[in-house]
């Protein structure tokens, strides 16, 4: 869950330098992008169980979302379209 969160923007970095030529094409690539990403971090946020205090969704064994974290991974993502 949390390594797809964290691929995304990987991958719109990737196709927009292969494939955009034109702003227009960039902006409406990482608008595509950042959309996607804040659908998953919704889904992640429904996923989430509040009653632990454990991390969760950890990936690679190195990173995990805590509840204040999961606020600010949503922040971030419902602002990314907003600034696009």
């Amino acid at each position: 869950m949390l390594a797809i969160l964290l691929i995304i923007p990987t991958l719109s970095i990737i196709t927009i330098w292969l494939f955009c030529h034109k702003a227009r094409e960039v902006v409406f690539t990482a608008l595509a992008f950042s959309i996607l990403n804040l659908i998953h971090s919704l889904f992640i946020m429904h996923l989430f169980d509040p009653t632990t205090a454990a991390f969760q969704f950890q990936a690679w064994g190195l990173i995990g979302i805590d509840g204040i974290s999961l606020w600010l991974i949503w922040l971030v993502n419902m602002l990314m379209p907003i600034v696009l």
